[in-house]
């Protein structure tokens, strides 16, 4: 497993190279205090955030959204619940070759029509694609590029192995 921080992700349109994005996000206010803290002046904090992607924006992308405004013992209990439901059980399905079931439990898990509508547009980055059917998306060829993204080859096309996200893919033929 690797993790990357990517500050300007959404700007640079780089969050359909990840299996999994998670944005970490806090109030204003509190961005604010913390860039002070670092040196930069209120202006030029505010001049900074206004040339960055939006909250909506960042939301529209990730798979998990998590709220660092709390006290950093909150957002480290988080990512460690997350770690041991979420990530570690991907990474071994995928070094396992093992697909995800449905029912598994994941922390701060998207409403299920924005986590799919997630998987949807970074499959399309690979591939014409479209809903068919409950986390069922057609796909118009096989692509290993699939395989990169955390899907494993299961009997017409392929299915996650994201157990926070069971999708399958299915190759029109």
């Amino acid at each position: 497993m690797i993790v990357h921080d990517v500050p300007l992700l959404v700007e640079t349109g780089a969050q359909d190279r990840y299996q999994l994005v998670v944005i970490i996000e806090a109030s204003m206010e509190n961005r604010l205090q913390r860039l002070e803290k670092r040196g930069l002046s209120p202006e030029l904090a505010k001049i900074r955030m206004q040339n960055q992607a939006s909250d909506e924006e960042r939301r529209k992308v990730a798979d998990i959204v998590l709220n660092n405004d709390g006290p950093d013992s909150a957002i480290a209990s988080i990512a460690t619940e997350l770690m041991e439901h979420r990530f570690l059980p991907f990474a071994a399905h995928i070094a396992g070759g093992i697909a995800a079931r449905p029912g598994h439990h994941c922390p701060n898990e998207l409403p299920e029509e924005a986590a799919f509508e997630r998987v949807l547009e970074r499959v399309n980055a690979i591939s014409p694609a479209k809903h068919i059917a409950e986390n069922v998306i057609e796909i118009n060829n096989e692509d290993d590029a699939f395989l990169k993204m955390g899907f494993v080859h299961s009997l017409g096309g392929y299915t996650s192995c994201d157990p926070g996200r069971v999708v399958r893919l299915r190759t029109l033929q």
